[in-house]
């Protein structure tokens, strides 16, 4: 066996050593003894991760280690083991650690609180490759990711790998991508084999290589793979492994291959034999890597240490030159996010129609790559943010909710780590309100946001052109480490003044009590409501607008402290009317009638407006029903917005969470 082999062998059996005592709860250092706490987590994805990361770390060679994404969801035993080996943690940690897993108080069944802060999506299936080309574009190196077998039938996975190359310019680093092709999915066989998955690559142009539990052939691969990616090349490594080795089938008296192996063997009697099975495989892994006292050799330290699970953030790039727009009374949103994106240099990834979503700059300064994936776009963002790079992802509104698990998942990371040394993940959402609506309007990724709101993940409703400007350098400057959602227009609206916070009070010059209060959320309502305090003012009466910019931040107020006035209220809202009502009459201490998007289909959007009582007529007869405002005039153009001159406004910061 080369050197090489050697030490990839040494360091997969000090994996499998602590994954098997941390998944099997196997007190550390050994002693021989039965398991002291239950089995948890899963066990057959952890010694195939083990296998492929020893042997392209035993050919690493250069000064900085390797970085690694890990796919697989169920590895989590293999991440917490690579993490002691590679900083060489003391027994006495790793024991607690192992004690603390899957207990209530102690560490999730995901390792999401390990302070590596790895890409990993802890979970979300498929996203792990896309996350890896994003990171070799953005930091120009190359980038190590391991997936499953099972992962490959995933869309996303596969339209990562067949549009990875979208991303390679010349000189350009390329992820090396190796699948962990244990045979077996978390409940059944694996659709694609071996033989299969290489045909699919190679037609996808990948270089591919393959090999099996055999140490040489492994380490002969390795080398061959790490030399073809590091060469530029769109490089594929197929590990072929037996999902459940190293551990002896039957394991105990059940069956454990395949299917059987993914997670620990189950054991409620305390006599149960498997118990003792696991100790004694435990033992007999650790016992030529690991001394008395539970410490790992040197030379297993340093194999490990030349794989990095944590990608460090570089320095962000200098920005362009910003010329500035032109802001008139009537402004697109979009225009002014697309000139501040444009102006800081932000990587914009569109699933599609960036054009038509207003983002001219940024396509004309190259900063615009478009597939049609919206997974992999979100993808590509991640590895980009986690680089060190501002990265969007830039689509409609209608569209988004199709990453809401990536983002969920990624949510848990936001809550779980400290990240403040990365860029946060930004979302920019083009509504369509008054084009397309509502068959074109979906605000379910809203929700996504609203379920999870904290400081540092953010939902932001702008007001209009500026306060789109203000409130996306805001989120770019301020959420580091979290995540985004930006939703407004490409329609012109009335460019309303933002003086900044949670809740904007709009509302006419001159003193007095308002008769009714109009609350809103997203730029259209906003316009919408102002249209309606205009026709208030023609008609002798005081009405105020409170703008809801960040919608999320209402969770975090105590009840009663959005301080309305004491007058008639009702709310104009365009985001996730459902889910928005609780916080909103919680913050307000009362409630009173929403008005939503969701209504029957009209023939226009300003026809759907009025029927959904969102326009500036019905608005107005809802708010201060005596005025005798009338029906909205109808037959208004698909994207005409029916202009009006608004009074002279005062603006007020009232809430800041």
């Amino acid at each position: 066996m080369s050197p090489e082999a050697a030490s990839a062998v040494a360091y997969w059996r000090a994996c499998c050593a602590i994954a098997g005592a941390h998944a099997f709860g196997c007190a550390w250092p050994l002693d021989g003894g039965r398991p002291v706490r239950a089995p948890r987590g899963h066990w057959g994805a952890n010694p195939g991760v083990a296998w492929i990361v020893g042997h392209l770390a035993s050919h690493w060679d250069r000064a900085e280690p390797l970085e690694f994404v890990i796919g697989t969801g169920h590895a989590t035993s293999f991440v917490l083991a690579h993490e002691a080996l590679s900083t060489d943690w003391p027994p006495a940690r790793l024991n607690k650690a192992i004690l603390e897993y899957g207990v209530p108080g102690g560490s999730p069944s995901e390792l999401i609180d390990l302070p590596s802060r790895t890409p990993h999506l802890f979970g979300e299936l498929g996203a792990a490759v896309g996350v890896a080309q994003g990171l070799s574009k953005a930091t120009g190196r190359c980038t190590a990711c391991v997936i499953g077998d099972g992962e490959c039938e995933t869309p996303a996975t596969l339209a990562a790998l067949a549009h990875g190359q979208v991303l390679l310019t010349d000189g350009a680093a390329t992820p090396l991508v190796a699948i962990n092709a244990n045979g077996a999915r978390m409940g059944g066989e694996a659709r694609f084999q071996p033989g299969e998955l290489g045909r699919l690559l190679r037609a996808m142009g990948y270089a591919v290589f393959r090999s099996d539990e055999r140490p040489k052939a492994a380490s002969a691969r390795a080398r061959e793979a790490l030399a073809s990616a590091l060469a530029g090349r769109p490089t594929l490594w197929i590990s072929a492994t037996s999902k459940g080795w190293p551990a002896p089938d039957p394991f105990g008296d059940r069956p454990f291959r395949g299917a059987a192996a993914h997670k620990v063997p189950t054991a409620r009697d305390p006599s149960d034999p498997v118990l003792q099975a696991t100790a004694d495989l435990v033992a007999e892994l650790a016992r030529e890597s690991f001394s008395k006292e539970g410490r790992a050799s040197r030379a297993v330290r340093a194999t490990a240490s030349r794989i990095s699970l944590s990608i460090t953030p570089q320095p962000p790039r200098s920005a362009l030159r910003r010329t500035p727009r032109r802001r008139t009374a009537w402004s697109a949103p979009i225009a002014a996010v697309d000139e501040d994106l444009a102006a800081r240099a932000v990587q914009v990834f569109s699933p599609d129609e960036a054009a038509s979503n207003g983002l001219h700059r940024c396509l004309a300064a190259g900063l615009v790559t478009e597939v049609l994936a919206e997974e992999v776009c979100l993808a590509w963002a991640i590895g980009h943010v986690a680089a060190g790079r501002e990265a969007v992802l830039a689509t409609y509104e209608a569209f988004a909710p199709l990453v809401g698990s990536q983002l969920a998942q990624y949510a848990k990371l936001v809550a779980a780590q400290d990240l403040s040394d990365r860029p946060p993940l930004g979302l920019v959402l083009t509504s369509l309100g008054w084009a397309n609506a509502p068959t074109h309007r979906n605000s379910d990724l809203a929700a996504t946001f609203l379920n999870r709101a904290s400081e540092r993940f953010r939902l932001i409703c702008p007001l209009g052109a500026a306060s789109a400007s203000r409130r996306l350098r805001d989120a770019l400057d301020r959420t580091r480490g979290g995540a985004f959602a930006l939703v407004c227009s490409k329609q012109p609206l009335l460019n309303l003044p933002d003086p900044g916070g949670s809740v904007v009070r709009l509302f006419p010059e001159g003193n007095g009590p308002p008769d009714a209060v109009i609350v809103t959320c997203g730029d259209i309502c906003a316009t919408e409501a102002v249209g309606a305090l205009a026709l208030a003012a023609e008609r002798g009466r005081r009405l105020e607008v409170w703008a809801v910019a960040e919608p999320t931040a209402l969770a975090a107020m105590a009840p009663g402290s959005l301080a309305l006035p004491d007058a008639p209220v009702i709310a104009a809202v365009w985001c996730a009317s459902a889910t928005i009502s609780g916080p909103l009459w919680r913050a307000a201490g009362r409630m009173f009638p929403i008005h939503d998007g969701e209504c029957a289909q009209g023939a226009t959007p300003w026809e759907h407006l009025a029927s959904a009582g969102l326009d500036r007529y019905s608005l107005l007869n809802a708010a201060l029903p005596e005025t005798g405002g009338g029906p909205a005039p109808l037959n208004q153009g698909p994207y005409v917005v029916p202009p009006f001159t608004a009074p002279a406004l005062q603006a007020e910061r009232r809430h800041t969470a």
